[in-house]
C-alpha cells in the first residue's frame, strides 16, 4: 500500500526511503557511525526529535538499542528533550572514552613531512573533530 505523499508534511518519515546506517555497538565503530547517521539525518530532514528516535530505533541494531531504547522513550516524553540530549546519551553508552585522548595525542603530533597539503589538512581536521574540537590549533599556519 502506498503512502499518499500530498497528504505527509515534507519531513514525514516515509517507510519506503529510510536509509540510515545500521549500528551493532561497536564502540571503535561508533564515532565514524555518528558522522554518517547525522549526515543521514540531515539529508533525510529528521529534524524533530520524535522523528530522530525513531530513525535511531531502526538504525541500532538488536543489542546496541538494549543499551539504550528505554533511555531514548524516556527522553522523547520529556517535554523540554532536545537532540543534543539523544546524542549525550548515545555519547555515554558507546564512546570509546580513550578515543578523544588518543585522537588529542595523535593530533599534537601531526605534520605535514613533505606530503601534499590537502592530506595533511584532511587528516588534522580528522582528527580534531575525532578530539572534540572545532577550530584549527592556533600554532597551525595554513
Amino acid at each position: 500500500m502506498d503512502i499518499d505523499q500530498s497528504q505527509e508534511s515534507p519531513n514525514a518519515l516515509q517507510p519506503q526511503s529510510l536509509q540510515f546506517p545500521s549500528f551493532n555497538g561497536n564502540k571503535g565503530k561508533y564515532c565514524i557511525w555518528k558522522q554518517c547517521m547525522v549526515a543521514a539525518l540531515n539529508l533525510q530532514r529528521c529534524t524533530k526529535l520524535e522523528d530522530m528516535i525513531l530513525a535511531l530505533q531502526i538504525a541500532l541494531v538488536e543489542e546496541a538499542n538494549k543499551g539504550v531504547g528505554q533511555d531514548l522513550e524516556k527522553l522523547e516524553k520529556k517535554p523540554k528533550a532536545m537532540t543534543k540530549d539523544v546524542w549525550e546519551i548515545l555519547d555515554k553508552r558507546f564512546e570509546d572514552p580513550f578515543h578523544r585522548a588518543q585522537a588529542s595525542e595523535k593530533l599534537e603530533n601531526v605534520q605535514q613531512c613533505g606530503r601534499p597539503l590537502d592530506d595533511y589538512i584532511a587528516e588534522y581536521s580528522d582528527l580534531l573533530q575525532q578530539a572534540g574540537g572545532e577550530d584549527y590549533h592556533e600554532d597551525v599556519k595554513i
